[in-house]
């Protein structure tokens, strides 16, 4: 499962670069800093519970975080054992298709296989988390125009 991100104004950059006959490797930094907050975003919707919240969980849900060892009773959905969250963890590793770079495109992901099933309510609550925020849009968007300036610049 993957979030798939057109950056606006990629293209552009990339044409810009080409014409001052700059290497597109120049933008390998802003790509790791892109989708590093695109994993943030997502992160921060799980923390969150949700943007907007989700429904909390069910009553038997709760009873059964609850009589784990050591279970508080204050489970939060998304949260039970931390695997979809650790599984967004950056790994630039191409093998375990957690990130996938495109030529102007930016894909995150997770290999955890439930996660389709929350995002998309098939079966399940649904609780989409693969959320790109307008905070950390406007983030990767303002990263990228500092960087065409630096590439340009040098």
């Amino acid at each position: 499962m993957e979030l798939n991100y057109r950056v606006e104004g990629l293209q552009e950059a990339v044409d810009r670069i080409q014409r001052a006959g700059k290497k597109l490797s120049q933008l390998n930094a802003w790509f790791k800093i892109a989708g590093l907050l695109v994993l943030e975003s997502i992160q921060d919707v799980i923390i969150k519970g949700g943007v907007p919240r989700w429904p909390g969980l069910k009553l038997e849900t709760l009873i059964r975080r609850g009589s784990k060892a050591g279970g508080d009773g204050l489970a939060k959905p998304l949260r039970d054992m931390g695997l979809l969250m650790n599984s967004l963890e950056p790994k630039v590793k191409r093998s375990e298709g957690i990130w996938d770079r495109k030529r102007t495109s930016l894909a995150v992901g997770t290999n955890v296989p439930y996660a389709k099933y929350h995002q998309s309510g098939e079966g399940w609550m649904k609780r989409p988390f693969m959320v790109l925020q307008p905070a950390y849009e406007k983030k990767i968007t303002d990263a990228l125009n500092e960087e065409v300036q630096r590439i340009l610049a040098t």
